[in-house]
């Protein structure tokens, strides 16, 4: 089963079945596949910038469409917005290490010359919890933050 969700910019479906919770598929314009990729794959500019991971929507799996101007990207589905995150009832001393991650993954992106095409709002993040060994969450830890939607990005 699949579903469709309304957004700005290109198409977003919902996967079912085994991918349900996995999986999400976007349909967008080439380019804008090209920015994602080069954001996703700058895997040293996230290590200069503090990371040790790829603050990224992560890319599964891609494949041309048949109208030869977007692309099929199957991406992983992260968390909660970070917006709704700073809004729940959580741990208040982790949400200004998530606000410096939404700022840091911003400036990166700029001085990778990538221009999300969002006003970036904190919908644009996701927050994703660490786990423990018992694969339960780490609420020690403060989540990681990614940048999500990349489908009006735009790259020099």
């Amino acid at each position: 089963m699949r579903k469709e969700f309304p957004k700005d910019g290109g198409r977003s479906v919902l996967l079912g079945g085994k991918l349900i919770n996995n999986s999400i598929l976007r349909i967008i314009p080439n380019h804008a596949f090209i920015s994602w990729m080069k954001a996703y794959s700058a895997v040293e500019d996230w290590k200069e910038a503090g990371f040790d991971y790829v603050p990224i929507e992560p890319i599964l799996r891609a494949s041309a469409c048949d109208d030869g101007r977007d692309v099929k990207v199957y991406a992983g589905v992260l968390g909660v917005s970070v917006e709704n995150y700073l809004e729940m009832y959580t741990n208040k001393e982790f949400h200004e290490s998530v606000q410096k991650q939404v700022k840091s993954i911003q400036k990166t992106l700029e001085n990778m010359g990538i221009v999300h095409g969002h006003n970036y709002t904190n919908k644009n993040f996701c927050v994703l919890h660490e786990r423990t060994p018992k694969g339960e969450i780490d609420w020690t830890k403060p989540p990681r933050v990614y940048c999500i939607d990349f489908d009006q990005a735009t790259s020099s």
